[in-house]
C-alpha cells in the first residue's frame, strides 16, 4: 500500500511565515480601507465662502480633504504640541487669573483685551501672548481670531469671559447703557463664538466655556439688565450644546457666585436715581462690605481649567454659589422674595 500523500502547507498557513509581499499588500489594503472609512467633513461642514466673515479665504477644492489635513498637521506640530486656549477679557480679574493658571499647566494662552498696550506687564509668562480684541467691535473680531490661528495653528478652548455689570434701576437706564451691556455680555460672546466655530468644526474637536454667573440663575434688585444678559447666555449655551455635539465640540458654563474681583469697582457701571437712591446706596454698601470677605478669582480659574479638561458633556460648573442656590432651592418663593426685600430694600 503506497503511503498517503500529504499536501504541503501553504506559506502563511498553520503558523508558517507570511511572505513580505503579502504583508505589504495587507498593510496597503488596511491603509486604503482606513482612508475610505475615515470620518472626513462632508460638504456641509465646510465654511461658506459667501459668508461675510473672516472666512473669506478660498475654499478647498471640491471633494478634497486638504483643509482637514492642514488643521490636523497644525494641531500636531503647532505650539510644540501644547494645547491652546483663547481667553477674552484677560486684563484683570477672572480672565487674568485664568490665563496664568492655564499657562501654569503648560498651555499656550492667547489673552485678549481691548487695550493690551495699557497692560504691558500684566503677564510675564512666555506661554501667554496678548492680543487686541474688543468684543463690542465686530470688525476686529475676525482678524484677531485669524491672527491667533496664524500664530498658534489651532484653538482648543475658547473662554468667553469678557463682561461687566450695570447697577441701577431699569427706569433710569439709557438706551446706550442697555445696548452696551448687551453688546459686551451677549452679542460680543456670540460674535467671538461664531468666529472660532468654523476652525473647531473642521478640526472636529474643541471646547467653548461661557462665563455666566449666579446672576444667570436668579435675580437681585438693580441688576435687571445684567441679569438679562446672563440669563440669555445660559439659554444660548444650553441650546448650542446640542447643535455642536455632533462635531465633537463641547459647550460649558462656569457660574461664579460672589468673587473678589474689580467687578464692584472698575467692571461695574453705577447709575444713580433719586427715587431709588436709598436702595442703591444700601446695595453699594452691601457690595463694599462683602468685598473684604469674598474669595479671590483663583477658584474660578481652577474651575474653568477643570471644565476645559473634562472630556464629558457636563453643562454647568458653579463656583462659590452655595448660599444663594441653597436658600433659593429651600425657601418657598414667598419667603425667598421677603428675604431679598429685607436685604436690599428694608430701611
Amino acid at each position: 500500500m503506497s503511503p498517503k500523500k500529504v499536501a504541503p502547507k501553504k506559506e502563511g498557513a498553520g503558523g508558517g511565515p507570511v511572505p513580505r509581499r503579502r504583508r505589504s499588500g495587507a498593510i496597503a489594503w488596511f491603509a486604503w480601507r482606513s482612508w475610505a472609512s475615515f470620518p472626513f467633513p462632508s460638504a456641509q461642514d465646510k465654511p461658506n465662502p459667501g459668508k461675510a466673515t473672516h472666512e473669506n479665504k478660498p475654499p478647498p477644492p471640491s471633494g478634497s480633504h486638504f483643509s482637514y489635513w492642514i488643521i490636523i498637521m497644525n494641531s500636531s506640530h503647532s505650539s510644540s504640541g501644547k494645547k491652546v486656549v483663547v481667553i477674552t477679557g484677560s486684563s484683570s480679574g477672572i480672565g487674568a487669573e485664568a490665563a496664568r493658571y492655564f499657562a501654569g499647566q503648560g498651555w499656550r494662552v492667547a489673552a485678549t483685551m481691548r487695550h493690551p498696550e495699557k497692560y504691558p506687564r500684566v503677564f510675564e509668562d512666555k506661554l501667554i501672548t496678548t492680543f487686541k480684541l474688543d468684543v463690542t467691535e465686530p470688525d476686529n473680531i475676525g482678524p484677531a481670531i485669524d491672527k491667533i490661528i496664524s500664530e498658534f495653528g489651532k484653538i482648543d478652548v475658547l473662554v468667553n469671559n469678557a463682561g461687566y455689570g450695570v447697577l441701577g434701576p431699569l427706569e433710569s437706564l439709557s438706551d446706550e447703557q442697555i445696548r452696551l451691556q448687551f453688546e459686551t455680555n451677549l452679542f460680543g460672546l456670540i460674535r467671538v463664538t461664531q468666529a472660532v466655530l468654523p476652525h473647531m468644526r473642521l478640526a472636529r474637536s474643541g471646547t467653548i466655556i461661557n462665563i455666566s454667573s449666579v446672576g444667570g440663575r436668579m435675580a437681585f434688585p438693580l441688576f435687571s439688565v445684567y441679569h438679562s444678559t446672563k440669563f440669555a447666555v445660559e439659554g444660548l449655551t444650553e441650546s448650542i450644546r446640542y447643535e455642536l455635539k455632533p462635531f465633537g465640540i463641547r459647550v460649558k458654563l462656569v457660574e461664579p457666585g460672589g468673587i473678589k474681583t474689580d467687578f464692584g469697582t472698575r467692571s461695574i457701571t453705577k447709575v444713580n436715581s433719586a427715587p431709588y437712591q436709598r436702595m442703591i446706596d444700601k446695595t453699594l454698601g452691601l457690595l463694599e462690605k462683602a468685598s473684604g470677605r469674598l474669595p479671590g478669582p483663583q477658584a474660578v480659574a481652577k474651575t474653568i481649567f477643570r471644565a476645559a479638561t473634562d472630556q464629558g458633556y457636563r453643562l454647568r460648573y458653579p463656583v462659590h454659589h452655595q448660599p444663594y442656590f441653597l436658600l433659593n432651592s429651600l425657601l418657598p418663593d414667598l419667603l425667598w422674595r421677603r428675604f431679598l426685600e429685607s436685604v436690599f430694600t428694608a430701611s
